[in-house]
C-alpha cells in the first residue's frame, strides 16, 4: 500500500531518535497524514509507542471527531498512559459514554469514581 509506505517512511527514517521520531508523527498529523484510512489510528500508536500520550491523545480526539468507528482501538495496553490522561475523561465525556456507561455497564480500563465521575487506565 504505497499510502501506508508514504506515511511511515519518514517516521521510520527518523528512528532511533524518538524526539526526532515524534516531531515526524506530529508533523504528519498536522499536515493531515496523507489519504491512508487508518493514518491517524496509526500515528497516534506510534506517539503512543513512543512514550508521548499527550500526543496520541490529541490524534485520537481528532479521529474520533469525524467517526466513532475506531473507538474500540484505545483499549489496548498501549494507551494505558493516554486513558489516564484528564484530557481522555474529557473526550468520553464530550461523546458520551459515561452515561451509557452508567446504563449498561463500564469498560473493562474505566471505573465509577464517585456520583458523578470515573477513571481509566
Amino acid at each position: 500500500d504505497p499510502s501506508l509506505r508514504n506515511l511511515l517512511a519518514p517516521v521510520i527514517a527518523a528512528l532511533p531518535d524518538r524526539a526526532e521520531a515524534l516531531q515526524v508523527v506530529e508533523t504528519l498529523f498536522e499536515a493531515g497524514a496523507g489519504v491512508h484510512p487508518n493514518r491517524f489510528e496509526i500515528l497516534a500508536a506510534i506517539a503512543a509507542q513512543l512514550d508521548d500520550p499527550e500526543l496520541a491523545l490529541r490524534i485520537w480526539r481528532h479521529e474520533l471527531e469525524g467517526t466513532r468507528l475506531r473507538l474500540m482501538r484505545i483499549w489496548g495496553p498501549a494507551y494505558a498512559d493516554m486513558r489516564r490522561l484528564p484530557g481522555f475523561a474529557r473526550l468520553m465525556t464530550e461523546i458520551r459514554l459515561p452515561p451509557y456507561w452508567r446504563e449498561f455497564g463500564w469498560p473493562d480500563r474505566c471505573r465509577p469514581a464517585g456520583e458523578q465521575d470515573f477513571e481509566c487506565f
